[in-house]
């Protein structure tokens, strides 16, 4: 039975390590309880041999399929080096370290996501993950270059999560070909000043006009970018805050005067 399962979920490579293996469901879904034999350590400090300390419960994503959701549940056991006190944890088979995704997983959402087809969603609902989770892993596998800079250069942001330490990308967008130039994880302005001390100087220099929002610490940043470029502020925020000034003024007019149903201005059409 455990060699089956051990077929099943790629793990023949480490089944020499395996000491026990339990399966059981919590809350509908599958853990795989493993137990490995223990090993001896030396420490990478002193190179003294190390002594057992206590265990710590790692749980492992390994959705592999997408028939139903499991996990990987192992005891890891801690040891620490009675000479210089440093503690180290016995080798994760599934996982790179502090990670909850096994790379076998990871592997194969990067594989689904070749295909233009798929979609986040998709194929975090196949693997029982959240959509974040599935793009978090394609930004870290996938280095994307960025597009050269064009003539005319358009800059906004655009809200990803609340979760991140940043809730906005910035968003790069080449207004003559219409395409995407690059999308920047923050739009905190130490961040694009670094960004853009890396983009070469006659890149730069080829950009004529910077169109952006009314948000100060953009055109203080290109100004320091871009010395040579317009920088113009798009015709929908213009638009925009014109149309709430002037509500701002027919509200504040209107509060001005006390309304009584027996005047005459009460019947006034063009109040």
């Amino acid at each position: 039975m455990h060699s089956n399962i051990i077929q099943l979920l790629f793990l023949d490579s480490i089944k020499n390590r395996i000491e026990h293996l339990e399966t059981y469901r919590i809350d509908h879904k599958l853990v795989i309880d493993i137990k490995f034999k223990k090993e001896q350590l030396q420490c990478l400090i002193c190179q003294d041999q190390m002594k057992f300390h206590s265990y710590r419960l790692k749980q492992i994503h390994y959705g592999i399929t997408s028939f139903e959701a499991y996990n990987i549940q192992y005891q890891s056991r801690r040891y620490k080096c009675p000479t210089c006190g440093k503690y180290q944890s016995e080798i994760n088979p599934f996982g790179d370290k502090h990670k909850n995704i096994s790379r076998l997983t990871k592997h194969a959402i990067l594989q689904d996501l070749k295909t233009p087809q798929r979609t986040f969603n998709d194929i975090a609902t196949q693997y029982y993950l959240s959509s974040q989770s599935v793009i978090r892993l394609f930004d870290q596998a996938v280095d994307a270059r960025r597009l050269k800079l064009g003539r005319i250069l358009c800059m906004d942001e655009v809200f990803i999560s609340k979760k991140r330490k940043s809730p906005y990308a910035c968003v790069l967008y080449d207004f003559d070909s219409k395409q995407i130039i690059d999308v920047i994880p923050t739009r905190h302005k130490n961040y694009l000043n670094q960004y853009f001390l890396h983009i070469p100087i006659d890149e730069k220099d080829r950009v004529n006009v910077v169109i952006i929002d009314r948000w100060e610490s953009y055109k203080d940043v290109l100004e320091k970018a871009f010395p040579k470029a317009l920088i113009a502020v798009d015709s929908f925020h213009v638009i925009a805050n014109l149309n709430r000034a002037m509500d701002r003024v027919r509200i504040d007019t209107m509060n001005r005067f006390k309304l009584e149903r027996s005047k005459l201005i009460n019947n006034d059409m063009y109040y």
